[in-house]
C-alpha cells in the first residue's frame, strides 16, 4: 500500500500489477507513462465525494461553492464573512500530485489559480486531520471515505455541506453533492487476458463486484 502518487508510479514501473486509487493519473503520472512506454487502463469503480473539513469547534457548517474558492483564492480571509465567528481562517493545502490535491485543482478549483496557503507537509492522508485537531479555524478537505471510515477523527473533525448538500452517500448516488469523484481500478495495457490483475480489474464492475463495493461503504460505479 502506498499514497496516490508512489501507486501510480510503483503500477508504471511495473513494481505491481494493479491499482485502486481515489483518482485518476495526474499530468506528472500520464508523463511519467509515457517516458517509460507504458500505456495506463483507467476504469471508475466507485464514486465517492470531496468533502471540506473544519474543527467542530467552529460554528460553520455549510459553504457554496464560490465560499470555497473565494476562501482558496483569497478573497475571503474571516470566517464572519461566511456566517461564522471574526476569526481568521487558515486554509491548508496538500502537496502536488497527492490524491487530494488533484481532486481540489480538478473538482473545485477547475483552473482558477490557488492562492500560496499552508502546504500540509509530510504526504500522509492524516494530515488534514492532525492539523485541524490543533486550528480550530482551519479548514481543509480530503475524500469523503477517509474521513468517515478510516481518520478517527470523527469526534474533532466535521465534513460540511456544500450548497447546502451533505456529502453522504445518498447524495453521492444522486450526483446532487457538486463534488462527486471517482474512485478507479488502474492496470497496464500490457497486462494479461489471464492474470489474476485483469480478471480483479474486470471482476470489480460485474454485479457481484458492486456488492463488494457497496458493502465495503463506497457507492459502486
Amino acid at each position: 500500500m502506498n499514497n496516490t502518487h508512489p501507486s501510480y508510479n510503483n503500477l508504471i514501473d511495473g513494481t505491481v500489477d494493479l491499482i485502486i486509487c481515489a483518482r485518476e493519473s495526474s499530468e506528472d503520472e500520464q508523463n511519467y507513462a509515457l517516458e517509460k512506454g507504458v500505456t495506463l487502463i483507467e476504469k471508475p469503480i466507485a464514486n465517492d465525494s470531496f468533502a471540506f473539513l473544519l474543527n467542530r469547534a467552529n460554528s460553520v457548517d455549510n459553504l457554496t461553492h464560490e465560499q470555497v474558492v473565494g476562501i482558496y483564492t483569497g478573497q475571503i480571509t474571516n470566517w464572519k464573512e461566511v456566517g461564522g465567528e471574526d476569526q481568521p481562517i487558515k486554509a491548508f493545502t496538500r502537496n502536488r500530485n497527492s490524491g487530494s490535491q488533484e481532486k481540489m485543482e480538478k473538482l473545485v478549483m477547475q483552473g482558477t489559480p490557488m492562492v500560496d496557503l499552508p502546504e500540509l507537509r509530510g504526504g500522509s492522508m492524516m494530515s488534514p486531520y492532525l492539523s485541524l485537531e490543533t486550528a480550530p479555524y482551519g479548514i481543509a478537505y480530503s475524500p469523503y471515505y477517509y474521513y468517515l471510515y478510516m481518520s478517527d477523527s470523527t469526534t474533532k473533525v466535521k465534513a460540511i455541506s456544500i450548497n447546502g448538500v451533505p456529502p453522504t452517500s445518498e447524495y453521492i448516488r444522486n450526483k446532487t453533492y457538486p463534488y462527486v469523484s471517482a474512485v478507479v481500478a488502474v492496470i497496464r495495457s500490457d497486462t494479461p487476458a489471464d492474470s489474476y490483475a485483469r480478471k480483479i480489474f474486470d471482476y470489480l464492475t460485474t454485479p457481484d463486484g458492486k456488492k463488494i463495493i457497496e458493502a465495503s461503504g463506497y457507492v459502486a460505479n
